[in-house]
Order: C-alpha cells, then structure tokens, then sequence
C-alpha cells in the first residue's frame, strides 16, 4: 500500500491564513471604537439632565461638568486580544444617580450651599435611585456583538 500527500497549495493557504489574520488585526480595533462611540452615546442620552448646568463643586474627587459629557473609553488591542471599557470621570454622581442618596447635612458649616440653590440650606433630602444604566446594556450588547460580527466578516472576505 501506498499512501502519497500533494501539499502543493500548502504555502498559497499559509499566505492567505496570514492575509485574513492581518485584517483581522486591523479591523477588530475599529469595530471596538466603533462600539466604545455606540456605548457612549446610548448612555449620553438616556443619562438625566438635572437643572445645574455642571459648573459647581463636584462632589468627592469627580471631574466638573455635567454627567453625560463625563463617559470615556479605554481601548486595547494587541495580535492576540482586545478589551474595552467604558467609564466616567464621575463616579460619585453616577453612584448618586444610579443608588439614589441619604439625607445631606453640612459637615464643617452650618449649611449647605452649592451653586443654583437659591439661599444656603440645612440639609438636602434624599435622592430616590434611577438605574438609567441596566435598561440600555441590552441595547449596548446587540450593537457590540454585529460591530464585530461585522469586522470578522470584513477580515474573511479578504
């Protein structure tokens, strides 16, 4: 018996494996921006508005401004993996926001004062939660998974 391999077309399939994988490679980080955009803008307009237009103290060591202009994407990528994470400049409003807060009281002052309030205060009633956050993951996740359903068919089609 007599068994024989023709591996003619060996090294055209290396070349094009190789193609598909470098345009993978490519592609991949621009679906994950592609996506960090989608996610950032979903949570800008479903975040609440309140009434101060964001110029005050910001509470703890958060950023100033207001809560939806404060969502930012951290990208990486390599030959091998990629990741993406959203995030805010903001966190203890967004916990405020999202968990809701106790009653408010002065803590080295007799009241409480912060720009927008019409004269200083004694204390400053709870804030009832509004997850704005989970109701929108469903939508952010559907994006996501066709941008890079997207950016493999892209890289086959090479």
């Amino acid at each position: 018996m007599y068994l024989t391999i023709n591996a003619r077309g060996i090294q055209l399939l290396q070349q094009k494996i190789a193609a598909k994988q470098e345009a993978l490679i490519t592609s991949i980080p621009r679906a994950m921006q592609q996506i960090s955009d989608d996610a950032i803008s979903v949570l800008q307009v479903a975040t609440p508005v309140g009434s101060s237009d964001g110029s005050g103290i910001p509470p703890g060591s958060d950023a100033p401004g207001r809560l939806r202009d404060s969502y930012q994407s951290d990208i990486t990528s390599s030959d091998t993996e990629a990741s993406l994470v959203i995030r805010t400049t903001q966190p203890t409003k967004l916990g405020y926001v999202v968990n809701g807060r106790g009653w408010v009281y002065p803590v080295s002052k007799k009241a409480l004062f912060w720009q927008g309030l019409p004269h200083p205060v004694k204390s400053a009633r709870p804030s009832q939660p509004n997850d704005f956050i989970t109701p929108e993951l469903p939508a952010i996740i559907d994006r996501a998974v066709l941008r890079i359903e997207a950016a493999i068919k892209e890289a086959m089609d090479v």
